[in-house]
């Protein structure tokens, strides 16, 4: 987290015309306390396996969702995956769900909620 805030505030070379919230990367590195040669094997590194398979899912799950209209939970969701052969976790599906924002519309009762418009009547 703190390599991704450094790679967001470096100062680009050429120096950027405004300069406005750019710093040098040794000193947001001594800032931050971590070395800088840690900074550039980060930057260097590409993307770890986790962040991999996260992606490759997240895609599976928008399709499931998409092909069955909104309709599908997390849980037929996760169903849907494991009968298609795919080894997945439930609270993995349920996380990345999450991050998508699939399924997360309101419900019907919400939408019609018949005690909106009630009043509150407090004795003094």
């Amino acid at each position: 987290m703190k390599f991704e805030f450094i790679s967001v505030h470096a100062a680009k070379k050429p120096a950027q015309p405004d300069g406005v919230n750019t710093f040098p990367v040794d000193y947001m590195c001594r800032m931050f306390q971590v070395s800088r040669q840690g900074y550039y094997a980060w930057k260097k590194r590409g993307p770890s396996q986790h962040d991999i398979d996260d992606a490759t899912l997240s895609t599976k799950i928008k399709a499931i969702f998409d092909c069955h209209r909104g309709r599908y939970g997390v849980r037929r969701i996760f169903h849907e995956l494991r009968r298609q052969g795919i080894t997945v976790a439930y609270k993995w599906v349920q996380r990345l769900m999450r991050a998508l924002e699939a399924g997360q519309r309101a419900s019907p009762a919400a939408a019609h909620d018949h005690r909106a418009g009630r009043r509150t009547v407090v004795a003094a």
